[in-house]
């Protein structure tokens, strides 16, 4: 339900990394700035490390994992 609560189930399921789960934690206040309606504004350079972030949390969980499911799967067969 909750962005933190999530990041810290993908970590314990060994999911992502401590470096992304520290990344994400560290990125906390810039998100919720730009997830909750107010009168905070974030700069650009943190609106684009928060962007950064999730383009290396969706690569690492779905692209990579796949990735490396084929291989192991390649492998396997020969």
């Amino acid at each position: 339900k909750y962005l933190g609560d999530g990041l810290k189930k993908l970590k314990a399921a060994k999911i992502i990394d401590e470096k992304l789960f520290e990344w994400g934690e560290a990125l906390r206040n810039e998100r919720n700035i730009g997830a909750h309606a107010g009168d905070e504004t974030i700069s650009r350079q943190d609106a684009s490390d928060v962007l950064d972030f999730a383009l290396a949390m969706a690569e690492y969980v779905y692209v990579l994992d796949d990735k490396y499911k084929a291989y192991k799967a390649r492998k396997a067969g020969k």
